[in-house]
Parts: C-alpha cells; sequence; structure tokens
C-alpha cells in the first residue's frame, strides 16, 4: 500500500465494511440502470418488436392519438359504469344478467385493445415516455390484467 492512500475499511473480522460493500451496489446497479437507458435510446422499438417506421406501429400510433379515441374510450367506461350500477347484485338470476355480463366481457376486451394500441405505439416500459410511465395507464393495466 502506498503512504498517501487511506486503508480500506474494515470490520473486526477484516472483511469490507457493508456500508463500503453497499455503496459498490448501488454504483453498479446505477451504471447497470444507465448503461441500459442508453441502449435503449439507441434501439427505440416498441415491445422490442416496432421500429418507428414499423407499420403496425404507425397504425396504432394514428390511432391512440386520435381524439375520436379517447372519446371511445371514455363513452365505454361511463357506459359500463351505467350497465353495473343497473345490475341488481342480490339477484343473479335477474332478466338482464346475462346481457349484464355479455357487456362486460366486451368492454374488457375493449380495454384490453386500448392497452395493446398505447402499448404498441408508446414502448411498455423501460425508456422514456412508453406506457408505464403514466400513472393512468398503470391503473389500466391493472385492471385489465385483474
Amino acid at each position: 500500500m502506498s503512504q498517501g492512500a487511506s486503508p480500506r475499511p474494515v470490520d473486526e473480522e477484516g472483511a469490507p465494511s457493508p456500508r463500503r460493500v453497499e455503496e459498490k451496489a448501488v454504483r453498479t446497479w446505477y451504471t447497470v440502470a444507465n448503461d441500459s437507458q442508453r441502449w435503449l435510446a439507441e434501439h427505440p422499438k416498441s415491445m422490442f418488436l416496432f421500429d418507428e417506421e414499423n407499420p403496425f406501429r404507425k397504425f396504432c400510433r394514428s390511432i391512440a392519438r386520435s381524439a375520436w379515441f379517447d372519446m371511445v374510450i371514455f363513452a365505454v367506461i361511463f357506459a359500463n359504469t351505467v350497465t353495473m350500477a343497473s345490475l341488481d347484485m342480490r339477484d343473479p338470476n335477474a332478466q338482464n344478467a346475462e346481457g349484464m355480463a355479455e357487456a362486460e366481457f366486451a368492454s374488457t376486451m375493449l380495454y384490453a385493445v386500448e392497452a395493446l394500441v398505447k402499448i404498441v405505439d408508446q414502448g411498455f416500459w423501460f425508456a422514456p415516455d412508453t406506457y408505464m410511465d403514466s400513472g393512468w395507464n398503470q391503473f389500466d393495466f391493472l385492471l385489465v390484467c385483474g
């Protein structure tokens, strides 16, 4: 060891101190995270499949960023809320229960398609401005998966 260098912090048994090990682990994690972010910025593919010029991604982008898409989704959410509120939960054999189940299934499928279109357009995760960057999209994804 050179004259000016300070000794490595060690514990009583001569092992590296836990704080030093923790600091190194954090630095390593940040390095890996930065390298991953750099790689993703250099390879901007949605879901590692669709680049910016992919026709399917362009199609999904044109749908997801249109004003009518948001209005249709909002209308379906409103209609779904009204149908759920009108269902008599005490009587599962009610006359309209079967129709309600079909409406519920159809709206769930529409929500899944909405999520898929937005994911193809924006990318899913691990890059700036992706689907999972939005708290609302995280909430929607949780509901669709549930």
